[in-house]
């Protein structure tokens, strides 16, 4: 499942992948995400998009000169 990073429809190289159960933590903060504040879950949602991003390009996956998928 992705998170989206808010609460309308976003492209999937602006998602976040997780399991099921991860992503229903982090919306209850809850598990992983237990005592974190709303801004400190945004900076890990930006920061997890960045990186899986970056995973992508060096995969190939992604263009390196954009942040869409091919």
């Amino acid at each position: 499942q992705g998170d989206h990073h808010s609460n309308r429809k976003a492209d999937d190289d602006s998602t976040v992948p997780m399991c099921t159960k991860l992503h229903a933590q982090m919306h209850a903060l809850a598990g992983p995400f237990k005592g974190w504040t709303k801004t400190e879950l945004r900076d890990w949602r930006e920061w997890a998009i960045k990186n899986t991003r970056e995973k992508l390009r060096r995969l190939g996956v992604v263009d390196g000169g954009t942040d869409t998928m091919p």
